[in-house]
């Protein structure tokens, strides 16, 4: 990170996440349906078909260059009180040249459209948004409610492997974490800041969260204690100095 190269695309839409398969091939999605592949490390850019341009494409997840899923939705207000939102996940099975429809839902309630998603393999994957996560275990068929705790919302769910996996808590300071598939789920309470917004995994004992307080953290443990590293520096001694004129 100490150097960056500027690469250009042929869009004037944002881009709103990247995901790269490997050091050559990779996929960026950008508002107003666009999907974009590089197969040059991002050097250039070109268009892929998506047959979900009349949504906002949230997440896309590839498991080798070939098989990957994109995650759709959109947000219809009929009346003040209540929306609809339409989801969609699609397949494809060549690189993007052509995809399939695997979920093509509506819910009218008061539900958010779902921004992540993730496959493990081939069958299991998990979709989640700020309230609540889903689990599939063939290929994005169907999806099963797939949440640690009804109290708490859920962000970001990252999983390692169909057992383990960690879920973030949105405006409270919970972390999640299981061994058993998500059948049992054991909390931690960091006082951190008010909201943990991401996580990263590495594995099973490498992770790293952040989210206000302008923090980064990281576990060495597999979550059991997070610490946050804020100089390279080490004091040689303490000094208070005088406090006039603020009292305290």
């Amino acid at each position: 990170g100490y150097n960056w190269t500027l690469t250009q695309y042929p869009q004037n839409n944002p881009v709103y996440k990247v995901h790269f398969v490997n050091n050559n091939v990779g996929f960026a999605i950008c508002t107003g349906g666009v999907m974009l592949k590089t197969i040059d490390s991002g050097l250039t850019w070109f268009n892929i078909n998506s047959p979900t341009s009349d949504y906002t494409s949230f997440g896309a997840n590839f498991i080798d260059e070939n098989t990957g899923w994109l995650l759709s939705s959109k947000v219809v207000s009929p009346h003040p009180s209540f929306h609809t939102t339409y989801t969609k996940i699609i397949k494809t099975t060549n690189g993007g040249d052509n995809w399939f429809m695997l979920y093509d839902v509506n819910t009218s309630s008061s539900l958010d459209p779902l921004y992540n998603i993730k496959f493990l393999n081939e069958n299991v994957g998990y979709i989640t948004n700020y309230r609540v996560a889903f689990k599939t275990i063939n290929g994005g068929l169907s999806w099963e409610n797939y949440i640690p705790d009804n109290d708490k919302n859920c962000l970001t769910l990252k999983m390692i492997n169909e057992n383990t996996g960690w879920c973030a808590a949105r405006g409270q300071n919970f972390i999640f974490k299981t061994t058993n598939a998500g059948i049992n789920w054991t909390s931690r309470d960091y006082a951190y800041g008010p909201s943990t917004n991401s996580i990263f995994v590495l594995d099973s004992n490498n992770l790293w969260y952040c989210g206000n307080m302008s923090s980064i953290y990281k576990s060495t443990n597999g979550g059991n204690v997070f610490v946050s590293q804020i100089s390279n520096e080490i004091p040689d001694k303490i000094l208070l100095q005088q406090n006039y004129p603020n009292p305290f």
